[in-house]
């Protein structure tokens, strides 16, 4: 990402940067800063709660500044009932203000309005909210430092404390920066609706207890310690004075952080959902599969932001004894999605209220945690909240260790030196053996191995540029990035792209269970969506082909500038699992079939094409 000043200038970080003149009539006075919320805002309730005059619009054009679609909105759009109240040209956003009963319109109406010249997507303004479960001061003396023994904390600090060398950044709704655990230790305070350093706490004091878990120091005759008690503090403030946090305003805090050099960001927030647990996992795994895309797609941007910076995102999972996922901020691979444990010191077991699943990276305790509040004292919380700051602090003593370590690898040491844990969350850190893993030296991959089953579908490269792997089942339905899982039961495992830049060796796998795959006919294809590295236009590609106990290979090389590529066919089942070459019917009904197989195959590429354009890179 470029930095031409202002907004993430490292340098000058509180400096609003001007809109240019001559724009000021249909801009915002500054770039950056967001718009105020009035009270008792216009909220429409659901899962999460968003503000309803609101939306907001990430172009993909790289070659575009956000100036320019500013421009171009306002001549579709010209009148005063609709305003850019917000941009960014690093992130390439703006936010919009529109009547609340025109939002569906509109939502549905701009990404077309502005093809083929602009790729854009929309999505909603949701409200945030920290994710402690609860807020119990009165704890006995004998119990503040038990979550510490549960990971061997003690153990750890043999190896190191931490180095002051480390930053981790705590993303929250406000901090005390009196208090003596973490006054002495603060770099770089920022309030994200002030755009200034004046931070303050809010009345239940949640981002202060975040913070000290992580980094309240030690051996100072108060209180307890934090899990890397001699790194950094960077307080990114993202409540306003109203205590309300927004999808813009916690996106502003990540990238302020990354921009300024933080090494850990801890986000201890999550979407306002309410009542999912009623519903059945299946029914949460399709909210998981099937909405909130458009944010995916934005966090999966972050993603690719921190990696650049050698940044690690650690997230709260939430509190809702639902799915991780649910919420989009926790679906890239490489940000730590944290469930929390309970206070039993026997078996690693779910806290009641925590988010579980796939999704969930790895857990540490959650219930019963002590840390600093107010500007000297202590209390206990719960929450997946407390449990985000355990692991930041985790991966700040990694970074102290070694501060060239990847998320990847981060994430493969925790993963294989935890504990076993009950109620499918992630395995509970160990913290001495994470270390003593670092200090060694030694690699640990676990890249996942691809699944075969009835029909697997295996691609792979040798570069950085993007290359979707796209198959279309006898239902019609298509498994590819945009859409991992479809009814049949196949999924798209594997999309080792996004681990970029990580990988050198990417991978894609498509593939369904022994019993599920569905009678009728395959097809594959390959799209070259993105090109990452400048000095390739082309790629070379080997892709596997096996069903119905046969394997076909297919080589070839795909090119910057091609259509989706149509790689094979291939039929499964009662048809007599004849492959695109096998069988010979008669010569007027084989005319017949390939026209009709021709139509329909050009419908499907036309019908993929159209897809890629509407929704844009989700990654």
């Amino acid at each position: 990402m470029g930095n031409d000043g202002g907004i993430y200038d490292p340098h000058n970080p509180y400096e609003p940067k001007p809109t240019p003149p001559g724009l000021d009539s249909i801009l915002p006075p500054n770039q950056g800063v967001l718009p105020p919320i009035e009270d008792n805002p216009d909220t429409i309730p659901g899962n999460p709660t968003i503000l309803g005059n609101r939306l907001n619009i990430l172009m993909e054009n790289e070659d575009k500044s956000i100036l320019d679609l500013a421009k171009a909105f306002k001549i579709k759009y010209p009148g005063e009932k609709y305003k850019v109240v917000y941009y960014d040209d690093v992130v390439k956003r703006m936010q919009i203000e529109i009547p609340k009963e025109e939002r569906e319109r509109l939502k549905k109406e701009i990404p077309p309005a502005f093809a083929p010249e602009y790729e854009l997507f929309v999505f909603d303004e949701a409200l945030f909210e920290g994710t402690q479960a609860s807020n119990d001061p009165a704890l006995a003396d004998s119990d503040k430092s038990w979550y510490l023994n549960a990971i061997k904390a003690p153990q750890a600090w043999a190896i190191t404390r931490g180095s002051e060398k480390i930053t981790v950044a705590i993303v929250d709704d406000g901090f005390n920066l009196k208090h003596p655990e973490l006054a002495s230790k603060v770099v770089s305070p920022y309030n994200v609706w002030k755009h200034s350093a004046e931070v303050f706490p809010q009345p239940i004091d949640h981002g202060t207890h975040v913070a000290g878990i992580a980094l309240a120091i030690a051996n100072n005759g108060k209180g307890i310690s934090g899990i890397a008690p001699n790194c950094k503090f960077m307080p990114v403030q993202v409540a306003n004075e109203k205590g309300l946090m927004t999808t813009t305003s916690v996106l502003d805090g990540i990238i302020y952080s990354l921009y300024q050099g933080a090494d850990v960001i801890n986000v201890s927030l999550g979407g306002q959902f309410t009542g999912l647990s009623q519903y059945t996992d299946n029914v949460q795994k399709d909210l998981i599969r099937n909405h909130f895309k458009e944010e995916e797609r934005l966090w999966r941007r972050v993603m690719r932001i921190a990696a650049s910076h050698n940044a690690t995102l650690v997230v709260a999972a939430g509190n809702d004894n639902v799915l991780a996922g649910i919420d989009a901020l926790q679906r890239p691979e490489l940000f730590i999605t944290v469930s929390a444990t309970d206070k039993n010191n026997q078996n690693a077991r779910k806290a009641q209220f925590s988010n579980y699943g796939s999704y969930s990276t790895i857990s540490a305790p959650g219930v019963g945690i002590y840390s600093t509040v107010g500007k000297d004292s202590y209390a206990t919380m719960d929450g997946t909240s407390m449990a985000a700051p355990i692991i930041s602090g985790t991966v700040a003593l990694m970074k102290s260790i070694n501060d060239t370590i990847t998320t990847k690898q981060i994430i493969c040491i925790l993963k294989s030196t935890g504990l076993e844990t009950q109620g499918n969350i992630g395995k509970l850190i160990q913290l001495d053996k994470a270390l003593q893993k670092v200090r060694s030296g030694e690699v640990v991959d676990c890249t996942p191995v691809p699944s075969s089953g009835d029909v697997q579908i295996l691609l792979s490269w040798n570069n950085y540029n993007d290359l979707d792997l796209i198959c279309t089942d006898p239902n019609g339905e298509s498994v590819f990035f945009r859409n991992r899982n479809v009814s049949s039961g196949g999924q798209l495992e594997i999309d080792m792209n996004v681990e970029y830049p990580d990988s050198k060796t990417p991978i894609e796998n498509i593939f369904w269970q022994p019993g599920t795959a569905p009678n009728g006919t395959y097809n594959v294809y390959l799209l070259y969506y993105k090109n990452h590295d400048p000095n390739l236009n082309e790629t070379p590609y080997n892709i596997k082909v096996k069903y119905s106990g046969k394997t076909e290979e297919f080589k070839g090389v795909i090119r910057k500038k091609d259509k989706p590529v149509h790689i094979c066919s291939f039929t499964v089942g009662a048809t007599g699992n004849r492959s695109k070459n096998q069988g010979s019917p008669p010569a007027n009904d084989r005319q017949s079939q390939l026209e009709q197989e021709r139509n329909r195959l050009q419908q499907e590429l036309d019908r993929i094409n159209n897809e890629i354009k509407r929704i844009g890179n989700s990654r």
